[in-house]
């Protein structure tokens, strides 16, 4: 599934102008009714332009005011989702049960809506044509990092995933040029994480960076760029396992989907490992 244009615009809001996010909101509050205005209509209702109609669209990436109309239309038709809140003092454990379960449900149903499939496949046959992967990542970015080293491993993919910015970036200087550097940053602005993948693309080595919607200099730097949801910056900061949770639904679709294109090869291999695993098991 493609963006979808409110949830596009809800990404990035913070990034906006004052005269930008004031058409931002209006689309947001009225997604019903922009749809069948023009640039010009929106311009007059919230008291800008349709040139500041136009630039807003292509803050976006978009080309224009007609293509994000296309993905608010196409959004408008899926069921709400619920929105997304923060922990507060004193509530019950029936309360967080709820609360932390409706966020995950909320983060969920954004990410999907930003996964984009042709860079999927993309990402895909990179990894497949790589000599090695190297996935890395900080702090939640990590844990990320670590499952998607195991996963791919797991199907007999060299891969690695070192918690030592010093050592990877003494292998990622060492890398042959047919290796891939996978880097997961949310902010997509972690000094160490941008910092390997510059020192990776002047290798000549490929970038792939899954990072918050937004511009950022990981983004940038990447040869594809991924991304998951984004959130508000909350004061205990559950982001970190909203994020995390965000980034693992991304890293699992490659994964199941690397699985699925190659599909005899990934399957043999999983067989052996569970042969070895079972054997080494049942030697103790």
């Amino acid at each position: 599934m493609g963006y979808g244009g409110i949830t596009l615009i809800k990404q990035i809001l913070h990034q906006f102008s004052p005269s930008e996010r004031k058409i931002a909101d209006y689309i947001i509050n009225h997604p019903e009714e922009v749809i069948h205005m023009t640039a010009k209509e929106v311009g007059e209702a919230t008291q800008s332009s349709s040139a500041g109609v136009v630039r807003l669209s292509k803050a976006m990436g978009l080309s224009g005011w007609q293509e994000l109309k296309i993905l608010i239309a196409s959004e408008s038709k899926e069921p709400e989702s619920v929105e997304y809140r923060e922990v507060s003092k004193g509530e019950s454990v029936g309360d967080i049960i709820s609360k932390i379960s409706n966020n995950t449900y909320s983060i969920l149903e954004q990410t999907k809506k930003l996964v984009d499939e042709k860079k999927c496949e993309q990402v895909i046959r990179l990894m497949h044509e790589a000599k090695r992967i190297h996935f890395y990542g900080i702090g939640a970015s990590y844990v990320v990092a670590l499952d998607a080293m195991q996963k791919w491993t797991k199907i007999n993919k060299d891969s690695t995933s070192l918690s030592d910015t010093h050592l990877l970036s003494s292998v990622i200087s060492n890398a042959d040029k047919n290796d891939l550097l996978f880097a997961i940053s949310f902010s997509g602005e972690t000094k160490e994480v941008t910092r390997l993948a510059e020192i990776a693309k002047n290798k000549g080595i490929q970038v792939i960076s899954l990072t918050k919607f937004s511009k950022n200099q990981l983004s940038k730097l990447a040869d594809v760029s991924l991304y998951s949801t984004s959130t508000e910056e909350p004061i205990f900061r559950t982001a970190a396992t909203i994020s995390r949770i965000s980034q693992m639904l991304v890293m699992d679709i490659l994964f199941f989907s690397y699985v699925s294109t190659y599909y005899h090869d990934s399957i043999k291999a999983i067989d052996n490992s569970r042969t070895i695993v079972r054997e080494f098991k049942d030697s103790l």
